[in-house]
């Protein structure tokens, strides 16, 4: 089972439902687990009372195409405020975000960047790491990304 499989079975189901699929995120521990991230198509969030009608027509579609079994923990979750941004779709949406970009490369693998979300090409991203330094970086080189969310104190706000 690999996580492409489980795309790909849960994409047009969402879809049909009104949902994005956000991300999915496979890990095989003693117990293997399958993480799946959805969002309303036009609200961008999820309440728990979608989580769970959702989970129980995702928990469907799986076990119909053979990919979740009852040894497997499924988990149905919003992507939170810090989401993961996986497809061209979601860079595009959250351009002028402030992100957190994990590059990966021969020479400094685990390199991350923090910065604004300037443009998304075909061949990747723009990010403005300050004034004066701006990175491109191809889809290819990109481990990770997700939104930065700055959490305010109320003195701060009120400085």
């Amino acid at each position: 089972m690999n996580r492409e499989s489980i795309w790909n079975a849960l994409d047009v189901y969402l879809e049909n439902q009104g949902y994005s699929l956000v991300q999915v995120i496979v890990q095989t521990p003693a117990v293997p687990n399958i993480c799946v991230m959805i969002e309303h198509k036009e609200t961008f969030t999820l309440s728990i009372e979608e989580c769970a009608k959702l989970s129980v027509g995702v928990q469907k579609v799986l076990k119909e195409k053979l990919l979740l079994t009852d040894l497997h923990i499924l988990e149905i979750s919003s992507p939170g405020v810090e989401r993961p941004l996986v497809t061209p779709a979601h860079y595009r949406r959250y351009k002028g975000s402030r992100v957190l970009v994990g590059v990966r490369s021969s020479l400094n693998d685990g390199q991350k960047y923090e910065g604004i979300l300037k443009n998304v090409l075909g061949s990747g991203i723009v990010l403005e790491l300050n004034e004066d330094d701006i990175l491109s970086i191809e889809w290819s080189f990109i481990k990770f990304c997700k939104l930065l969310y700055k959490f305010e104190n109320k003195e701060e706000k009120e400085r």
